[in-house]
């Protein structure tokens, strides 16, 4: 069984994309990290991520109000379920944008960092 030693699950959570995210690749790019760097560099990971995961699902909106609701959900609370409930109802392939953002956003991290 892996665990998870870098990782601090306390930044993950204010996320409504938590249970897509790769953790095991998360953990593995956060090991290459000090000590000392680890908070700071899971603080912009966890920023990255926000907006590529906001910019790719509005780039993919259909309309101005699609958009509109999804941000006004963010605002009110980021990490509250009905925010993935609306992404999967406006359009079921979310889930599946949603992993690809992240993946590709990790591998832009590791590429700028190594």
């Amino acid at each position: 069984m892996n665990t998870l030693s870098s990782i601090n699950v306390d930044f993950f959570k204010k996320t409504f994309y938590k249970a897509f995210l790769p953790l095991e690749e998360i953990d593995a790019f956060l090991t290459t990290f000090e000590e000392r760097e680890l908070e700071k560099a899971t603080q912009l990971l966890i920023k990255l991520f926000d907006v590529s995961v906001t910019n790719g699902l509005l780039a993919n909106m259909s309309t101005i109000q699609q958009k509109q609701e999804f941000l006004r959900l963010l605002e009110n609370d980021p990490t509250h379920p009905v925010v993935l409930d609306f992404l999967v109802d406006t359009f079921p392939s979310s889930t599946e944008l949603i992993t690809q953002l992240l993946e590709r956003t990790l591998l832009s991290a590791k590429r700028a960092i190594m």
